[in-house]
């Protein structure tokens, strides 16, 4: 039986296996990087090697050794693609515990989205500094922060609500 963790747990745990992840990939960077450089000097040496054989020979060399580098920059490229990735969600979940211990106010209030009349934006702190919208806001496209500060402004009815929900239910069951 799975034991239940708090909010702040959860995320720490996440973050030291996310840690962990990455240093492997650091790690594997390096090795991607010397096989680079390795591959690029076999590759010469052979051309070398081969240079009083022909001119069929230097040539197969040359591609044996590009085809052979492409393939190490094509697993540095994705290794790279993979940090890129676990730092963004390293971000995300340190990002959630500065949340979770009151310190949003770095973020974006979305200020400049408060209209000018509106029947509570201004006496609930809907936007602004230290407000709702700033603290809530998890959204990194414009189109997201948008719409996030419309449903602020005008929120669904119960029947939408429940529409949307069962429409997420069923994406979740998709891979």
């Amino acid at each position: 039986m799975k034991e239940n963790i708090g909010p702040l747990e959860f995320y720490q745990q996440k973050i030291n296996l996310l840690e962990q992840q990455l240093k492997v990939l650091y790690k594997r960077r390096t090795v991607i990087a010397w096989a680079r450089f390795i591959t690029f000097i076999l590759a010469c040496i052979a051309v070398y090697i081969f240079w009083k054989d022909g001119l069929i020979v230097i040539i197969a060399s040359i591609v044996v050794g590009i085809a052979l580098f492409l393939i190490v920059v094509s697993k540095d490229t994705d290794n790279k693609n993979e940090i890129k990735n676990l730092e963004t969600l390293l971000r995300l979940n340190e990002d959630e515990i500065n949340y979770f211990d009151q310190n949003f106010t770095d973020k974006y209030d979305g200020k400049d989205l408060e209209p000018l009349h509106h029947a509570y934006a201004k006496d609930i702190d809907v936007f602004g500094p230290s407000s709702l919208f700033q603290y809530m806001n998890r959204c990194n496209s414009e189109q997201g922060i948008k719409m996030f500060a419309e449903r602020l402004l005008q929120p669904l009815g119960k029947q939408e609500i429940l529409q949307q929900q069962q429409s997420v239910q069923e994406l979740s069951k998709k891979n």
